[in-house]
Parts: structure tokens; C-alpha cells; sequence
């Protein structure tokens, strides 16, 4: 079973660098053709499934990749959603350094081994999203499947995979419209690449 994990193409809040968490929020202008971007990259890859979260960020983009691929039935699950960041939601992280600085981890990023005041924390996230992923490669050997999902959980899914401790959560990135390669082969998982952003080059806002 093949994976493309992908996070959403950028919002109109990530444009105002604002967290989303469990917030909707849509495709801005530059997300748009992102999207797009994303969408002639798999024009000619055989998708067989395609699954996003409840987020209508993930439902657009999704939507403008199978735009190629006739017959293929988008599939929404809440297990994909975001973290939510609860009491967090809608503010930048210049405005969480003034009113919960003990929210932000070290690296500027909120604190997602917290627990963040309304909202969920890594291992809360892991322990839905894992047995969506474990459950994807018992009924799906040999398929390929596209999944666009978020940037936190897309991180704590490589992490866990990549059998690291939580604290690895902060050694990732996941670039807007970014594409992840994974593998499930003969009971064992591998990760061909992360991060990919080569579609998106020349692209600007």
C-alpha cells in the first residue's frame, strides 16, 4: 500500500498566521493554486482512495486533485482533524506570547505536549489518528491512497512512524500543499519522503 500524505494548500487564516486548530477556514488565492499545483503533480498517479478531515481546507484541496481522477468517491473522516487548540484557536503566536506564553514550546510553536486549556494535546491526536492509519493498511494492501489532512497531525503521523519520541514532533515541518510518501509492505512501514515541495516551485502569493 502506497500513502500520499498531504497537509491542506494554505488558508486565508494561515495567510494571517493565524492557528486553526478545529477552525474552518478556506483556500486563499495563493491556496488555490496550490492546490492546483497539487493536482497536476498526481495527474498521473492511479489513486484508488482518497480520504480528508472534516475541514473544508482539506475537502477543496482534495477536491481539486481528484478533479483528474473520475470515479473516485472523496472519503471525510473526523479522525483526520486537526488538533484542536482550544482556548488557542483564532490567534497568532504573537498574540499567545502575550496572554498564554506557557503554551508556546521553545521553538516559537505551541506546545503540543501540553494540554492546551479546551483543546487536545500529541498523544490525544496520536490515539485517534493511529488506528485510521493501522486500519488503512489491514484493508488496503497494494492500493494507493491519497489522504490530506494537517500539519500537526501530519507530524505526529511521520513521528510515531518513524518510531520517535514525541519531542521529535518539533524536529518537522510540513509546508502548505506538501507531499508525504509512505509505505506499507509485508507488516512494516517506510517512509519514501517528506516534505515534498518540488510541484510548488515558482509559485508566490
Amino acid at each position: 500500500m502506497k500513502i500520499y500524505l498531504l497537509r491542506h494548500a494554505q488558508t486565508l487564516s494561515n495567510a494571517l498566521h493565524k492557528v486553526q486548530g478545529s477552525m474552518q477556514s478556506d483556500l486563499s488565492p495563493l491556496g488555490q493554486r496550490q492546490a492546483a499545483a497539487c493536482a497536476e503533480y498526481f495527474k498521473g498517479t492511479k489513486i484508488q482512495f482518497a480520504y480528508c478531515s472534516l475541514l473544508s481546507r482539506t475537502h477543496q484541496t482534495a477536491t481539486e486533485i481528484l478533479k483528474y481522477h473520475e470515479g473516485i468517491f472523496l472519503q471525510e473522516t473526523g479522525l483526520l482533524n486537526e488538533l484542536n487548540a482550544g482556548i488557542l484557536e483564532g490567534l497568532t503566536v504573537e498574540q499567545i506570547k502575550k496572554s498564554h506564553p506557557e503554551l508556546l514550546h521553545p521553538s516559537g510553536h505551541l506546545n503540543v505536549l501540553s494540554d492546551i486549556p479546551k483543546g487536545e494535546n500529541y498523544g490525544q491526536v496520536r490515539d485517534r489518528v493511529m488506528p485510521f492509519f493501522e486500519n488503512l493498511a489491514r484493508l488496503f494492501e497494494g492500493k494507493t491512497m491519497l489522504v490530506v489532512a494537517h500539519g500537526a497531525v501530519n507530524k505526529i503521523v511521520l513521528s510515531w512512524l518513524l518510531e520517535k519520541p514525541p519531542e521529535y514532533y518539533y524536529e518537522l515541518s510540513q509546508t502548505n500543499a506538501c507531499i508525504n510518501e509512505i509505505e506499507y509492505k509485508s507488516g512494516h512501514w517506510k517512509i519514501n519522503r517528506i516534505e515534498y515541495i518540488g510541484h510548488l516551485k515558482g509559485i508566490r502569493e
